[in-house]
């Protein structure tokens, strides 16, 4: 059985189309939606169901003694094929001003075009209250990725206690 759609049907149609696919590009920025928060020709999104905080220490240490580590699972995508040095993509930082230091910074991250590749950032630090206050929520992860290399990147705030990450493009 075949329908017909008249004129008045078509626009509604249409209109309700063009609202949906401009609802989808304003929540494409958001948390784990999308293809991640868009700089430059890349994206860029992180996955906190993997992020995950330690402390580590040497057997017989005392209890404020080791180091505690960060590590956060991103995505990125590129327009282009291209290998970048971790040491100008990522830095890190907490939202209380504490410099973190990144401990993958070895090697290259080589993207393809077009292909999400997946990077686990990882940063320390030996100080145990600033570790208790980034694993405890009372201050913010700060992780920057600037892969263009220029003036802007994307942060995004990361709380270790909620397992939550807002995104936002800054001026670096």
């Amino acid at each position: 059985m075949a329908s017909k759609m008249d004129r008045r049907t078509f626009l509604k149609m249409t209109a309700a189309a063009a609202a949906a696919i401009s609802m989808a590009g304003l929540l494409g920025g958001c948390n784990g939606a999308g293809e991640g928060v868009q700089l430059n020709g890349y994206a860029v999104s992180v996955n906190m169901k993997n992020a995950k905080s330690t402390w580590d220490k040497p057997a017989g240490a005392a209890a404020d003694e080791g180091a505690g580590y960060f590590r956060v699972p991103l995505k990125i995508t590129a327009s282009v094929g291209i290998s970048l040095n971790p040491m100008s993509i990522f830095s890190g930082m907490t939202s209380a001003g504490d410099a973190l230091t990144l401990e993958n910074k070895q090697g290259l991250v080589a993207l393809v075009q077009n292909v999400p590749t997946s990077v686990e950032v990882s940063f320390s630090t030996k100080d145990k209250k600033i570790y208790e206050a980034l694993d405890s929520g009372s201050v913010n992860l700060l992780l920057n990725v600037n892969p263009t290399g220029g003036d802007r990147a994307v942060q995004y705030a990361i709380n270790f206690a909620t397992s939550e990450a807002a995104s936002s493009i800054v001026s670096v």
